[in-house]
């Protein structure tokens, strides 16, 4: 009977000790009909549906390794003091899927400022945020509105 080497047993035990946190830090958050408010992510996979929000408030780079998933039209992310000219660079955009696909500027995704902030918001280029009627009560001839991007 072959008999393990104590001390190769404790080497292999400290290694997998020491390396076994830097393996896990990749973490996985679910944004339903809420929202929440970061500083910075780093390795995260965020999932948004229902009316949802996340707010990002660091500044510099305040992702990194993450991807956002926006998987509803009422899903928004908002970056504190970063300029959306930033936000729509690729650095951001490829971490921001719109329903599984890529963040586009004008095709699946808004990028606009408001106040100090940047929001991305998960309305395509032919989004209706506005359906009007000649009647009361949601009643006679109606029309959709649209966004105007000129």
């Amino acid at each position: 009977m072959i008999h393990p080497n104590p001390i190769r047993l404790a080497c292999r035990l400290i290694f997998l000790l020491l390396v076994s946190p830097c393996l896990a830090t990749a973490r996985t958050i679910s944004i339903d009909n809420d929202i929440e408010t970061y500083g910075t992510l780093t390795s995260t996979t965020v999932t948004m549906t229902g009316r949802s929000g996340l707010r990002i408030t660091g500044g510099g780079t305040p992702l990194t390794g993450c991807t956002i998933n926006l998987n509803s039209p009422d899903s928004w992310i908002v970056f504190s003091g970063i300029k959306p000219s930033v936000v729509n660079s690729t650095a951001y955009r490829n971490q921001i899927r719109i329903n599984g696909a890529t963040a586009a500027l004008n095709t699946n995704c808004r990028i606009v400022q408001y106040v100090n902030v940047t929001v991305v918001i998960s309305h395509s280029s032919g989004f209706s945020p506005m359906q009007v009627f000649t009647g009361a009560l949601f009643t006679g001839n109606s029309m959709s509105l649209w966004n105007y991007t000129d």
